[in-house]
């Protein structure tokens, strides 16, 4: 089960490293409109196959919690996307990052999931590193309605944990599968509703940007939508590995790990690959992110021999 928790980490910091690729080659909001629409649609292919077995009861899904959780994942990306567009990047993810605390103390308080002091310090300390890790960028400034969205990235992606606990803990009964198979039909057909809407209201074309081709090359396609692709496929993963672990961990151990351990290994792969740089403070925050991590793992592991 932990090896599982791994590789969310993973899959997490992968869909990050893609994101930022994909990043760059999108200009507008009607290019984020449709970026979403083959993400989500190649993320519905993958978890199809992964388990769509009786498509009889495809459709038999809580219907309600389906929108709720499609609803608040498109959420949580536009209010990313204009907080990073409207403020500084790397705060903008840190309000994001910090959604994890709602679906901890939402399993802490409605399911009496265990928590112990351990699994406070960690998550502290988790808080500390997010701090220290963000760099404010030059040239952009904070302000009110900058704020407001990278509060709705934190509340959207908050609401994305708790909606995935509600469905693993009262919703045993229906198949994963077809609950984020659903999720991602909603989505596409809100994000090509949006995309239609916004095409027509500016009259463009709504091509992704890609400033380094300029021309209708295999490799300037491949560049274009090659990483879109593979940004789809991880992101259908990586619903469906959180959502499993979310009802098979508790709450204080599964939101806090994925969300700090990917910020983690996300800076480490920047350095790596981005050849980004940082600063005392960020290397700060990444050590106090390993060790808070450390932490609720002991904390877990008390809770476990003391039952």
């Amino acid at each position: 089960m932990y090896l599982l928790l791994i590789l969310a980490v993973a899959l997490g910091a992968l869909k990050n490293v893609f994101t930022k690729i994909v990043k760059k080659k999108s200009a507008s909001f009607c290019d984020t409109m449709k970026m979403n629409v083959i993400t989500f649609a190649i993320a519905f292919v993958v978890v199809f196959f992964m388990g769509i077995a009786n498509l009889k009861t495809f459709f038999s899904v809580p219907w309600i919690l389906t929108i709720c959780y499609a609803i608040c994942t498109l959420g949580s990306q536009i209010a990313l996307m204009k907080a990073v567009d409207m403020g500084p990047v790397s705060i903008s993810s840190l309000f994001y990052s910090c959604g994890f605390i709602l679906p901890t103390l939402f399993g802490s308080f409605y399911y009496k999931e265990p928590i112990n002091i351990l699994h406070c310090i960690g998550i502290l300390l988790i808080v500390v590193s997010f701090v220290f890790s963000a760099k404010k960028e030059e040239g952009k400034k904070t302000n009110f309605a900058w704020l407001i969205a990278a509060i709705g990235g934190l509340f959207f992606s908050g609401m994305v944990g708790i909606m995935q606990k509600l469905f693993t803990n009262e919703c045993v009964f229906y198949e994963l599968n077809n609950f984020l198979c659903m999720s991602f039909l909603f989505i596409i057909v809100i994000s090509a509703g949006m995309f239609f809407v916004a095409k027509v209201k500016t009259g463009k074309s709504c091509e992704i940007v890609n400033a380094e081709a300029d021309e209708r090359t295999f490799g300037s396609i491949f560049k274009q939508y090659g990483f879109t692709v593979a940004l789809g496929a991880v992101l259908g993963l990586v619903n469906k590995t959180n959502t499993f672990l979310s009802g098979a961990l508790p709450s204080v151990i599964v939101f806090p790990v994925i969300n700090g351990g990917v910020v983690i290994l996300t800076t480490i792969l920047s350095m790596l690959f981005f050849k980004e740089k940082l600063t005392v403070l960020q290397k700060i925050g990444l050590i106090l992110g390993i060790i808070g991590i450390v932490c609720i793992t002991i904390g877990k592991v008390i809770i476990e021999v003391a039952l």
